[in-house]
């Protein structure tokens, strides 16, 4: 079995190349700008940012996980974390196995499976839950670090996305 830290590390690198980013190896990140931009600027917003964005995954699969609902746009903050919008918004963690790649201008996340949940700067509906005061324990280092010196705040501890309408 590959260690965890490991695989988050080669998960990171295969998101990078993927998306054709100059800092190889490093972390891609999450986070969400406070206010709300018309659809049309997502995209554009999102590709721009790329490099810079801190996308956050669990270092190893859970075995029971929130159930509350999210609805809503994520989005890059100033500092790249991937956050939900609304009065309290919290930086996203993605269930193990999930990836960011670009396409067609846009960043997708994508599942374990290969299947497109929606583009960052769009919207998304998962369940989870948010954990007040920076809940990254379920992150392996380095990632750990960076998400708390860059996303300080809550979180949004990605639960099921296999949620009908």
């Amino acid at each position: 079995m590959i260690p965890s830290h490991l695989l988050l590390a080669f998960l990171a690198i295969a998101a990078f190349a993927a998306c054709s980013g100059p800092e190889a190896g490093a972390e891609p990140g999450a986070g969400a700008e406070s206010g709300a931009r018309p659809n049309a600027e997502a995209p554009r917003a999102a590709a721009e940012k790329q490099d810079s964005i801190l996308f956050l995954v669990q270092s190893a699969p859970q075995e029971a996980s929130m159930e509350a609902l999210y609805e809503g746009r994520i989005a890059p903050n100033a500092q790249g974390c991937i956050q939900t919008e609304g009065p309290s918004p919290a930086t996203v963690v993605w269930p193990y196995g999930f990836t960011l790649e670009e396409r067609g201008g846009e960043l997708h996340v994508k599942d374990g499976a290969g299947r497109i949940l929606g583009a960052i700067g769009g919207s998304f509906r998962f369940g989870g839950g948010q954990v007040p005061g920076g809940g990254y324990t379920f992150l392996a280092e380095p990632a750990r670090t960076e998400a708390a010196t860059r996303c300080p705040g809550d979180v949004w501890i990605v639960g099921d996305t296999n949620l009908q309408s």
